[in-house]
């Protein structure tokens, strides 16, 4: 209908790691050799699928008003091998959800305001792995960021 946009995306990733060198520390080093993924395993970081749908709706408005839209925008990730040599080096599947209003040409002004969340669920998952495993005995992971939410005004010059 009438100012409603649908966007959907999708990738398919079959990845094979054909030859990993691995890197050659200093025989003084207090790292163990650095070796993230098993000749014939997956490229790490490289998930099976990963899906995208926006949607987003302009309301009918005046342009003396200006451009008013919402979006919603839903990612899935599958999951994912981060570093193969650790026993946490698998990330699990994750779904993001992202929000925001946009109120383009405000008054017929050429300021445009906008209003976004990310992360709305405020979903907690890790996004890499240290790959500390067989070097120390621990792992340590990166996590995605929190909820965000925040405003933008922009100023257009001249045409």
């Amino acid at each position: 209908f009438e100012g409603f946009k649908l966007d959907l995306a999708y990738a398919w990733l079959n990845t094979k790691l054909v030859e990993a060198k691995p890197i050659v520390l200093a025989s003084d080093s207090p790292f163990a050799s650095i070796t993230p993924s098993a000749e014939g395993g997956p490229l790490p970081l490289s998930p099976n699928h990963r899906a995208t749908a926006t949607a987003s709706y302009r309301l009918p408005l005046d342009q003396s008003v200006g451009n008013v839209s919402f979006s919603a925008t839903y990612t899935y990730t599958s999951k994912q091998v981060a570093y193969d040599t650790s026993l946490y080096g698998v990330m699990p599947e994750t779904h993001l959800l992202n929000l925001s209003v946009n109120w383009n040409s405000v008054l017929g002004s050429p300021v445009d305001a906008a209003f976004f969340m990310t992360n709305v669920t405020n979903a907690e998952f890790p996004v890499n792995v240290a790959g500390n495993w067989l070097g120390s005995g621990y792992e340590a992971y990166i996590t995605n960021e929190p909820r965000m939410w925040g405003f933008r005004l922009k100023y257009r010059f001249g045409n």
